[in-house]
């Protein structure tokens, strides 16, 4: 995915776990975050998107979150989990793979706009940064 993204002109931040993306995103510059559901740290991508969410009062609560998987279907209980079934969602796209490369630029561009951007990738995390 960050090849997919990098190629199109975004700067990419590579996190190796769910504390090192957080740290990322805390430092700031993180405009939209694309991560797998199967992360290999003690997290799974829900639950790192979750914790996200959860930091009150950061500017993490308003990143846009792209979530991926090969394995995580949309069941009523996912879409639940997800906050895909009323209130606020807690991700705003969710890509099956294998991802296609306009599948990705599609979501991306759409929460993001044109504009110059960071993403970060948690080892299947992507943090786009800026648009060249």
């Amino acid at each position: 995915m960050a090849a997919q993204l990098e190629s199109a002109g975004y700067a990419v931040a590579l996190a190796e776990n769910s504390d090192e993306a957080l740290r990322i995103v805390g430092e700031g510059g993180v405009d939209l975050i694309v991560t797998d559901v199967k992360m290999r740290s003690d997290l799974e991508g829900v639950d790192f998107v979750r914790e996200l969410r959860g930091s009150s009062g950061t500017p993490a609560q308003a990143i846009p979150v792209i979530v991926v998987s090969g394995t995580y279907r949309l069941s009523a209980e996912n879409r639940w989990r997800l906050g895909l079934s009323g209130g606020t969602p807690l991700i705003q796209a969710f890509i099956e793979k294998p991802v296609r490369r306009g599948v990705l630029l599609a979501a991306v561009e759409k929460h993001l706009g044109r504009r110059a951007a960071p993403i970060t990738v948690v080892p299947d995390v992507c943090l786009p940064r800026e648009r060249r």
